[in-house]
């Protein structure tokens, strides 16, 4: 590729004044600047599949079947595309894209080393575009499904060395439910690259895909142009939960005295007598029985309560766990009162008596 070359006199691109013309096969002559003859000055010898912008003043011997003249290659300024030099690179609708057969190729790669053709056809000039060459991304979180702590980690795969995937603008994260994360680390490596999510909270799913419009190229300056989306990862941070139901009795003397227990969220529940611990005050004595009672719920049931003060329990942490492995937090009862009998049963009684004694006093009175 010869441009954007700059001449004083004529040949802005070529001057062909020798007593052999040069031979030209595949390259773009064009956007050359002279006050006269600006691409080319001269005889030059065709080889065939070349483009010269501007042919005036320019003698063009030999074959010349698929030259393609008069035309704008779309190229880029001269700059680092990849390889030890610089080089033009082929814009998006390029007419000196995909122009040579790769039966007539002369070289099999480009001023770049970068493999040539691309597609089924060559192009022409010192650039070989790589057209669509990020298929083969993949992405692949390395917990197994589903992870229940603060990161997620994921494996990005590209089919070459991927330039300037270095940080989280060349990702698109998504998220539902309640899953938030704090930072991404990593972008370390040539080909496969660990990203890290950190700082994740909540429950919900999150997908990621290269973003296509990120600055990320292979190592020969082809942009991304498509991406994949990750498969769907489920995030539970979130522990089963369980509630206690009031009492079914507010006062007893020696009960028994029922609680439900309802789990929500749970895989596997595993509450047990061993499991709940009495809160008591005073001197109340009482023993317990768990009893599932189907479902979700459970019944515990405080008996055998004697003495006076208050009775309730706290059930242990870990008695339920979901299926990314959280363990559900304990939680403490509602107590109830505990009387001895003989306040409930005695003073009433009492009284009663009581106030029979006076009522006949006053008749005896009155009959005297």
């Amino acid at each position: 590729t010869v441009a954007s070359n700059v001449a004083g006199n004529d040949g802005g691109g070529i001057i062909a004044g020798g007593a052999a013309a040069p031979d030209l096969q595949a390259c773009i002559i064009a956007n050359n600047n002279a006050p006269m003859d600006v691409d080319i000055s001269g005889t030059v010898n065709s080889l065939d599949y070349n483009l010269i912008e501007d042919i005036t003043g320019a003698t063009i011997t030999g074959v010349t079947t698929n030259n393609i003249t008069g035309g704008d290659p779309n190229i880029g300024p001269l700059a680092d595309n990849g390889g030890s030099t610089m080089t033009h690179v082929l814009l998006t609708g390029s007419i000196a894209l995909d122009q040579i057969p790769s039966v007539d190729l002369l070289e099999t790669w480009d001023q770049r080393q970068a493999p040539r053709p691309q597609n089924v056809d060559g192009d022409m000039g010192a650039y070989e575009l790589f057209v669509d060459d990020w298929g083969a991304i993949t992405i692949n979180c390395w917990q197994s499904a589903p992870p229940s702590n603060d990161t997620i980690q994921v494996m990005v795969g590209f089919n070459q060395l991927a330039i300037d995937f270095d940080d989280v603008s060349d990702l698109i994260i998504t998220t539902t439910g309640t899953l938030t994360y704090t930072n991404v680390t990593g972008f370390m490596g040539g080909m496969n690259f660990a990203v890290t999510l950190e700082g994740v909270s909540g429950t919900g799913t999150i997908t990621i895909s290269v973003n296509p419009a990120s600055d990320v190229v292979t190592p020969f300056g082809a942009p991304l142009t498509s991406s994949v989306t990750s498969d769907v990862f489920l995030s539970d941070n979130d522990p089963p939960t369980l509630s206690i139901s009031a009492p079914s009795s507010a006062n007893t003397v020696a009960g028994p005295v029922e609680y439900t227990v309802t789990y929500s969220g749970e895989d596997t529940v595993t509450l047990s007598d061993t499991d709940i611990t009495l809160d008591i005050t005073g001197d109340v004595l009482a023993s317990v029985v768990v009893a599932p009672l189907g479902g979700s719920e459970w019944l515990v049931t405080l008996l055998g309560i004697t003495g006076t003060g208050t009775l309730g329990f706290t059930i242990d942490s870990g008695t339920a766990s979901d299926t990314a492995g959280n363990l559900a937090l304990g939680a403490s009862s509602v107590p109830v009162v505990v009387v001895s009998a003989l306040p409930v049963a005695v003073w009433p009684l009492a009284l009663v008596l009581a106030a029979a004694g006076a009522l006949a006093a006053r008749r005896r009175r009155h009959r005297d």
